[in-house]
């Protein structure tokens, strides 16, 4: 059971932040006493709270050191610390974390802050450490558990995002897991059809073992695969051709319409029709980027899957529907608003 005033300090984040306090609500919170900070560490799957600290600061104060504990994990610092110097770099993840909570939480004075725009690595290379009393990043008491933590976090998080619900910071500089998923595979998985079942005909092949199962009825086919090229993109020729024909090749496979798509300000249909007739072109570079005609577009047209080339760099939209999107992206982008983020 948590103390009263964590308890206090948990309810004024769920109400300041709730996505960070649903990451603290999947942690063990726990007093202990810790010598080395004298306030608050995360080891990767607990928050450990001094009780010197505890009884010492208000529950403003709290809230905000449990909301820092969970930045820290919500973008993976411990594991991402490597080779680096340990005070060094709890340090420079202090400043970019303190400088992300800041609009929505009331900062302590003795918390470090950075107001530039430079990310942990940079601010690593440039910035002293500090003697300021700050928290602590512990290694894991039992990886398994951490790894497992880390899980539920990755889920918190990236569900907040496809919901639309997370704070811009978060969206802005979380880099998901899933951006090493690949975009073939992705791609077959989202098109590999609907089965229907009956249980009028039970399959015949399982009856002489005593299992009854239904029979498959029908195959339903899809209907059409959308492939979007960001024209003032960072992608280059050769990718862009490339990812056209991964798309080209599992939409033949699959019997599927393929709609090609120039998208800058605008949204231009350039194919429709099937995956066999397209032959790759070379597409007119030039122009900003506004991805909202092309979710209009998308919401209009009704593919099952719109894959979308892009940096990533311009106004989204809402998402278009029920279509599902794959964001083909380069890796120094940053995560998209919905859908699902992969690479060639």
């Amino acid at each position: 059971m948590l103390d009263p005033k964590l308890d206090s300090a948990l309810e004024l984040l769920q109400r300041t932040d709730g996505l960070l306090a649903a990451v603290c609500y999947s942690l063990d919170i726990q007093v202990r006493e810790l010598p080395m900070c004298g306030t608050m560490a995360t080891t990767g799957d607990k928050i450990l709270v001094d009780p010197a600290f505890l009884a010492a600061q208000s529950v403003e104060v709290l809230s905000f050191a449990l909301a820092h504990e969970a930045s820290h994990l919500v973008f993976d610092h411990p594991a991402r610390k490597k080779h680096r110097e340990q005070q060094q770099w709890n340090c420079a993840c202090d400043r970019v974390i303190n400088r992300s909570l800041k609009p929505k939480h009331k900062v302590p004075k003795w918390a470090l802050m950075d107001e530039t725009q430079r990310d942990e690595e940079e601010l690593y290379q440039h910035e002293p450490t500090s003697s300021k009393q700050q928290c602590a990043m512990l290694a894991p008491e039992d990886s398994t558990a951490a790894e497992a933590v880390q899980g539920r976090i990755r889920g918190i998080i990236e569900g907040a995002i496809q919901a639309g619900t997370a704070p811009l910071w978060i969206k802005e500089r979380y880099k998901p897991k899933d951006s090493r998923l690949k975009l073939e595979p992705l791609l077959t998985t989202v098109v590999r059809g609907r089965e229907e079942y009956s249980w009028r005909r039970p399959a015949r092949a399982t009856q002489q073992c005593g299992i009854y199962l239904p029979s498959l009825r029908s195959r339903l086919s899809l209907g059409s695969a959308m492939i979007s090229i960001d024209s003032s993109g960072s992608m280059d020729q050769d990718s862009i051709c490339q990812a056209i024909g991964i798309v080209q090749r599992v939409a033949r496979l699959r019997g599927l319409r393929l709609i090609v798509v120039v998208q800058d300000t605008g949204a231009e249909v350039i194919y429709d029709g099937p995956a066999e007739g397209w032959v790759n072109r070379e597409i007119r570079a030039g122009g900003g980027t506004d991805f909202r005609p092309l979710m209009a577009l998308a919401a209009k047209m009704k593919p099952e899957v719109l894959v979308a080339i892009t940096d990533l760099e311009g106004p989204h939209g809402p998402r278009p529907g029920r279509v599902k999107v794959l964001w083909v992206v380069p890796e120094s982008a940053g995560q998209p608003p919905f859908g699902t983020r992969c690479k060639l």
